[in-house]
């Protein structure tokens, strides 16, 4: 009998532009043209991968993602089994309005895939059914078992047509893509998100069932210890100011410039440290710098770069509030570590945790784009006001590791039950 194979299809190519100033990933290789290739072992579906694989033995678990750098089908097997491929792939053009969006397109993907499809037990998980390569795949004329996952917050494309838009053409675009997405999304089996404005939003596109499924994180590690002035005094912070913290892929939808624009308002009046871990758009961060450039030469604004989880538990036992800033968001993982360390949370409205906060009346979630809003509420916090901090147990069922992986596995073995005779 064939294993059964769960193929998890990335939607991007690996994001090279966003570790520009660091050295390469542990699995790498060199391209004939000069560059390099590689993979970084971090990202969710490898790690949703190791956890599974942990737990159980019975699939063969890999992890396909298109590549702009590569010449030719790159592999590489860690030591739980997990397989990782790169496939050569082509930027593809296509229109929104009057703009251009790229998308990858690779077809040694699909010619892989449609010989897996015919030879294999396979299960295939796609992501971001509404643009590019997942497209490609759910247009394969052969069945086969599909979950569709849903990771950050989606919206049906015309959700928001009575909205003013200067691109006009996009409202064209966007009544095109409902009726395209209604056609696709019939092949999926399943569907998985992460929170309830992405499920209702989805429930527009299919009466398959629609599966609440999230990452994780290790909360036997992000525990919150009673260490903060011992932490803070070894950060070479004052245990006199307010912390403020943020840890995000530094890019212009996680709207930290917008929090660096509301805390320059409130610099003359309070003592704050705000503290940015993480990286990205190299372009995005040299503006970062020069926006909190006089928080920066105060030392009321600290970039810490990427930095790895046990110097990340740090910044987040000294940490009085947490900042989640984003446009959009699926968990998002920074506030779940929050969450598990007991720091209290300032929230945009998008993602699960959002939801959940909003559901026990914890944190302090505001709108995405509420900048007036932030500014008032950041302001009476470090007046004073208190942001009740969400009771972790409530958060880690739903998303501590070993939790999470047997969600998944009991998906993946309901999936083949349901196409055996496949």
């Amino acid at each position: 009998m064939l294993k059964r194979k769960i193929i998890n299809i990335m939607p991007f190519c690996p994001p090279y532009d966003l570790y520009w100033n660091d050295p390469r990933p542990r699995v790498n290789w060199d391209v004939p043209n000069g560059q390099w290739v590689g993979i970084w072992e971090y990202d969710w579906l490898n790690q949703i991968g190791t956890e599974v694989l942990m737990l159980t033995d019975d699939f063969v678990f890999e992890i396909w993602q298109p590549d702009y750098r590569a010449d030719r089908v790159y592999s590489h097997t860690f030591p739980d089994g997990l397989v990782h491929r790169l496939f050569p792939a082509i930027g593809r053009k296509q229109m929104y309005g009057v703009k251009r969006i790229v998308f990858p397109q690779s077809e040694s993907m699909m010619t892989y895939l449609v010989k897996e499809i015919q030879t294999s037990n396979i299960l295939v998980r796609v992501m971001a059914m509404d643009k590019g390569i997942a497209r490609d795949i759910l247009r394969i004329p052969i069945n086969f078992p599909c979950i569709g996952q849903f990771w950050g917050e989606f919206s049906s494309p015309i959700r928001h047509l009575h909205r003013f838009q200067k691109n006009i053409p996009a409202k064209l675009h966007d009544v095109r893509e409902h009726f395209i997405l209604k056609k696709l999304l019939s092949r999926v089996g399943y569907f998985t998100c992460c929170d309830e404005y992405s499920r209702k939003n989805i429930m527009m596109y299919t009466k398959n069932e629609i599966i609440s499924l999230s990452i994780g994180i290790n909360f036997d590690f992000w525990t919150p210890r009673k260490q903060k002035m011992r932490v803070r005094a070894k950060l070479g912070l004052n245990n006199k100011q307010k912390i403020f913290l943020s840890s995000a892929r530094l890019v212009d939808a996680k709207q930290v410039d917008k929090v660096i624009s509301t805390l320059n308002k409130l610099d003359k009046d309070h003592d704050f440290v705000y503290i940015v871990t993480g990286h990205g758009d190299e372009a995005y961060e040299r503006y970062l710098s020069k926006l909190g450039a006089g928080l920066l030469k105060k030392g009321k604004l600290l970039f810490t770069g990427y930095i790895r989880e046990k110097e990340l538990f740090d910044y987040y036992t000294a940490a009085d509030l947490f900042i989640m800033s984003s446009l959009s968001e699926a968990g998002p993982t920074a506030t779940i570590i929050a969450l598990a360390m007991g720091v209290p949370v300032f929230s945009t409205a998008t993602g699960q945790m959002a939801e959940v906060l909003v559901r026990h009346g914890a944190g302090d979630v505001v709108p995405k784009k509420g900048y007036k809003v932030w500014e008032r509420e950041l302001r009476e916090i470090l007046c004073g006001k208190k942001v009740d901090v969400l009771d972790r147990d409530i958060v880690k069922p739903i998303h501590h590791w070993p939790c999470v992986a047997e969600q998944y596995i009991d998906l993946y073995r309901r999936v083949f039950r349901e196409y055996c005779e496949y």
